[in-house]
């Protein structure tokens, strides 16, 4: 749906409107077929790059498949040959959450400082 404004400036039209619409009116430009090839290799070219992604991901996959099988089997051999003591995570090795919540806030000053001196 057009709003009012452009319908009113298409019913109201002035000489000058008039003579620039015929000067710049003008037909199709014969090309022989080359904006359709050049169209139809854009197209392909796009259907190329949205299936390459997919695609690679697929056979990557299936290539990593064996040996991820692999390392899993002997993650599980070590986890039974290594005793169970050093297998669970004692809440001493865990650091506190005001040691969290300063390593973050200096994260973040050297990041807006870093960003101020690239400015």
């Amino acid at each position: 749906m057009k709003s009012k404004i452009i319908n009113m400036a298409d019913r109201i039209k002035d000489a000058e409107d008039r003579m620039l619409e015929a000067m710049f009116e003008s037909g199709p430009i014969p090309d022989a077929g080359f904006s359709a090839q050049v169209t139809r290799r854009i197209r392909r070219r796009v259907w190329v790059r949205r299936l390459a992604l997919p695609i690679a991901t697929v056979i990557g996959t299936s290539i990593a498949a064996g040996p991820m099988v692999d390392l899993a089997q002997l993650i599980t051999s070590v986890a039974n040959v290594v005793p169970q003591e050093l297998l669970g995570s004692p809440a001493a090795w865990l650091p506190h959450m005001n040691i969290v919540l300063l390593a973050g806030m200096i994260a973040a000053t050297a990041y807006v400082g870093a960003q101020a001196l690239w400015d």
